[in-house]
C-alpha cells in the first residue's frame, strides 16, 4: 500500500502536452515525480514494505485528485497495475518513457553538502505579489532575483534586487534581508 502525499503535483505537469508523458505524474517507486520540462516536482511516497511492491510508471491523475478530495490518501493496485483509492479503480496507462531527470539533477541532499552551491529560502506568494506590485500585468510572470555577492557567495545582509517580466522599465521590487 501506498500513501498519497498530500500535494498538488499536477501543478508541474503540462496536461495538453504534445509530449504525453509529461502529462501524469510518475511513481519510481520511492516518490512522485512530475514535471512539464520547464519545472520538476519530486514528492517521497511512503511505502509499506509488507505489500507487494508497486511498479513504477505513470499514475492516473485522476487517483490523485480523488484521494485528494476524499481525504483517502492510501492506494493499493491491482495485478492489472490499477491504482484504488477509496474503492474506486484507476486504470493506469502507458504515456511512454519519462525523462531521465536523474541524469541532470541531484537531490537537495546532494547538493547541501557541496561547497559550490548556496540554499536561497524564498516566499513564493510575497514573491509573486511584490511582482503585482512593481506593475506586472502577468498572472505568471516571469521574476528575476540578482543576488549581492562577496567573498563568501551570497552577501546575506543585502537585499535581493527583483525585476518582473511586462512590469514597466525601471519599475524594481527589494526583498529585505531577514535574520534566520
Amino acid at each position: 500500500m501506498l500513501r498519497i502525499p498530500d500535494c498538488k503535483i499536477e501543478k508541474a505537469i503540462e496536461i495538453k502536452s504534445s509530449r504525453q508523458y509529461l502529462s501524469s505524474p510518475y511513481f519510481t517507486g520511492d516518490a512522485l515525480v512530475a514535471t512539464n520540462g520547464h519545472i520538476l516536482a519530486y514528492v517521497p511516497v511512503e511505502h509499506d514494505s509488507s505489500e507487494d511492491d508497486v511498479e513504477p510508471g505513470h499514475v492516473p491523475l485522476d487517483a490523485i485528485k480523488h484521494a485528494r478530495k476524499t481525504r483517502q490518501l492510501d492506494v493499493s493496485t491491482l495485478e492489472n497495475g490499477s491504482w484504488v483509492v477509496a474503492g474506486v479503480q484507476f486504470p493506469r496507462e502507458d504515456l511512454g518513457k519519462f525523462p531521465d531527470y536523474e541524469q541532470i539533477v541531484k537531490t537537495p541532499c546532494e547538493l547541501a553538502d557541496k561547497d559550490d552551491s548556496i540554499t536561497v529560502n524564498l516566499d513564493a506568494k510575497l514573491l509573486y505579489e511584490l511582482a503585482q506590485a512593481i506593475g506586472t500585468n502577468s498572472k505568471q510572470p516571469i521574476v528575476r532575483l540578482t543576488f549581492q555577492k562577496n567573498g563568501h557567495g551570497i552577501d546575506t545582509k543585502s537585499p535581493i534586487h527583483v525585476k518582473a517580466s511586462s512590469a514597466p522599465e525601471g519599475a524594481y521590487g527589494l526583498i529585505m534581508p531577514c535574520k534566520f
